[in-house]
């Protein structure tokens, strides 16, 4: 009888079998079952320097482990778990199987953070578990061919009165998989985009019972850290396809979310669900609770992702989303245009990630600027604006992220063609670029706050950014000083701050003391902070008139070709003549 091998071998298996008691190890073997083979077995590994073909069939009745350096491909054949007890599919890597049947009486577990592909038939008559746990993500299988009977999947949660969104990894997940009246005891809600209120928190709709909706997006909230157990079939015979509107509420701010989620026992590639799915924003939001249970000032906001980049909320776990949606995961999309559609989520989709937590830092290729805000209470939002060769100064599907406010007491946005935003991407810029990008701030809370510098990549140092502070009269130099204090007014605090790319600071400060005139692209902009009465005058070089004006506008454009052009105010008998450049 064949038990275990140590040293180099070769072991043909011909239209027979061969039964291997106890544990069978081919670490530094060479072993092959080919069409037709027929091995049985208890344990099963494949040992970190061993060798192992598959076209036959292998039972198993113990545990398999794959401790090789890399993934294990199983190209045929049919592997069947059969034991009495527990059972588990573990190792250092992945293993790849041809089919894969859980017996009838069989119970086969795979640990959190462990991968299982199935890429041909996949039978679970017996019990088939992926778990999870606190530290590491929730196990992940990916099938690619027929399936058959119930997959049950684990999703770790915390506790503390965090609000979760979450989505149900299996088909028609049952209301009690999320519902818990002993731990907590707390209504699951979904959210319903076609109420018309102008208000976007008016369309939160109670569950009572029944079953999840695949590719939709629940509320949960817990007492205590929990596992959460989902059992169905699975998701994958075909795409999962799921309505989505966009009503018109009289406040378009309002209008378009969706709360969807994840379907499948794996984690979602965000760029590949973006990309195959047109009409929806490039924008992905993920709701990052805290543990203040309503007490105090929450910190609770959303946490954003798109193709520039991805911005931390304030709350909860402080980072921001890695591009991938985790098992269990439901985020809010919003809808391009008005009317209904559907959004798909596909196999093609699918991916294996071992991270625990929904997000994580990316790297970037691109030029990017982050910035935050923070106060005394420790409340804080994030900004990205990125400057990409793809992106234009209109608004970009897969590159622009509209803002959506999550915390009462602190929202921080920048504004472009009068809309907000958390993601901003613009064209790329270098030392001749001259743009200026106008931020915004609601504030709850007059308290003092800082705008933090916490991201400037890929930018030359040739190029100057600034903040302006409009109300106090300041040019701040971001990559000197790299944070500013301030109090804002309780409220929306707009026309206050500014990014420059690149200043003329020497002109900005060669005009009246009252007054300030500066170019962005094809926008003249027009400060007058004590609202000074007066007229101002645009002309060519030349002399020649092309617009007039009064003080009491903050900015204009003016649609002429790319070249120098004289702006002329009159105020209180002052004159003064700034030379500015159109692009």
């Amino acid at each position: 009888m064949l038990k275990k091998a140590k040293s180099l071998f070769t072991v043909m298996v011909i239209s027979t079998f061969i039964h291997a008691q106890g544990v069978y190890d081919n670490s530094g073997g060479y072993l092959i079952v080919p069409s037709g083979g027929y091995l049985i077995t208890q344990n099963f590994t494949i040992g970190s320097s061993g060798s192992f073909t598959a076209g036959g069939n292998i039972s198993v009745s113990g545990d398999w482990t794959n401790n090789k350096g890399s993934t294990q491909t199983l190209s045929g054949g049919l592997v069947t778990f059969n034991g009495s007890s527990t059972q588990q599919i573990t190792g250092n890597n992945r293993t790849d199987f041809n089919n894969l049947t859980v017996a009838s009486g069989a119970a086969v577990e795979v640990p959190a953070s462990k991968h299982v592909n199935v890429n041909g038939i996949l039978t679970m008559t017996g019990s088939f578990t992926l778990l999870s746990s606190a530290t590491y993500s929730t196990a992940s299988l990916i099938d690619a061919g027929s399936n058959s009977g119930n997959l049950t999947v684990h999703r770790h949660l915390t506790g503390g009165k965090r609000l979760h969104f979450v989505s149900s990894p299996v088909h028609n997940g049952a209301f009690t998989s999320i519902y818990d009246n002993t731990n907590g005891n707390y209504n699951v809600y979904w959210y319903d985009e076609t109420n018309t209120s102008t208000d976007p928190n008016i369309g939160w709709t109670r569950i009572l019972s029944g079953t999840l909706t695949d590719g939709l997006g629940y509320t949960a909230v817990y007492d205590n850290w929990t596992t959460r157990i989902f059992t169905g079939t699975l998701n994958t015979s075909s795409d999962i396809g799921v309505t989505i509107t966009n009503t018109s509420s009289g406040n378009s701010s309002a209008d378009g979310w969706n709360l969807v989620g994840n379907p499948y026992p794996s984690a979602v590639s965000c760029s590949t669900f973006v990309a195959d799915n047109s009409l929806i924003d490039g924008t992905l939001y993920f709701w990052d609770s805290d543990t203040s249970g309503g007490g105090g000032y929450s910190n609770a906001d959303y946490a954003s992702w798109n193709g520039s980049g991805s911005a931390a909320s304030g709350g909860g776990q402080q980072v921001a989303p890695n591009g991938v949606l985790a098992i269990g995961q439901a985020f809010f999309v919003k809808k391009s245009g008005a009317g209904s559609g559907t959004l798909y989520f596909k196999n093609s989709q699918r991916m294996h990630t071992t991270d625990a937590q929904f997000f994580t830092p990316e790297l970037i290729d691109f030029q990017r600027i982050k910035l935050s805000v923070t106060n005394d209470f420790n409340l804080s939002n994030e900004i990205i604006i990125a400057f990409r060769k793809e992106a234009t100064d209109e608004h970009d599907r897969l590159y622009d992220g509209i803002k959506l406010k999550g915390n009462p007491n602190l929202a921080f946005y920048s504004i472009w063609d009068e809309k907000e935003y958390v993601i901003n991407s613009l064209p790329e810029i270098d030392a001749t670029t001259n743009k200026v990008i106008p931020l915004g701030l609601d504030a709850g809370l007059e308290i003092n706050h800082q705008i933090k510098l916490l991201g400037f990549e890929n930018i030359d140092p040739s190029v100057k950014i600034y903040l302006e502070d409009r109300q106090e009269k300041k040019f701040i130099d971001l990559a000197e000083l790299r944070s500013y204090e301030f109090i804002p007014a309780k409220g929306t605090n707009i026309n206050r701050f500014f990014i420059h790319i690149n200043p003329d600071l020497t002109g900005i400060a060669e005009n009246h003391a009252d007054f300030q005139v500066y170019s962005s692209g094809k926008t003249i902009y027009l400060v007058n902070p004590k609202n000074l009465a007066g007229n101002f005058m645009v002309t060519d070089m030349m002399g020649k008139i092309l617009c007039k004006g009064d003080l009491h506008i903050n900015y204009f454009n003016l649609n002429v070709a790319r070249g120098y052009y004289l702006i002329h105010i009159q105020t209180n008998g002052n004159f003064i003549t700034k030379k500015i450049f159109i692009q």
